[in-house]
């Protein structure tokens, strides 16, 4: 998706990672019918991110 950081809808700028992967807010992908992938993909991202900090910390940890 070629949107350069702005809904490809509504152009409001988009900072939510699962936002900037579709190319669309959410508001604009509830109005487009794809609110569930859109949500599907923000708890996937937010799960990675928890898994991805989790893991650095356990890195900083076992090194001090």
């Amino acid at each position: 998706v070629w949107h350069e950081g702005a809904c490809s809808r509504c152009g409001h700028k988009l900072s939510v990672p699962a936002s900037i992967e579709i190319g669309h807010g959410p508001d604009c992908a509830h109005v487009l019918g794809i609110y569930a992938e859109w949500k599907a993909l923000d708890t996937k991202l937010g799960a990675d991110l928890v898994a991805y900090a989790e893991a650095l910390n356990a890195e900083r940890d076992s090194a001090a």
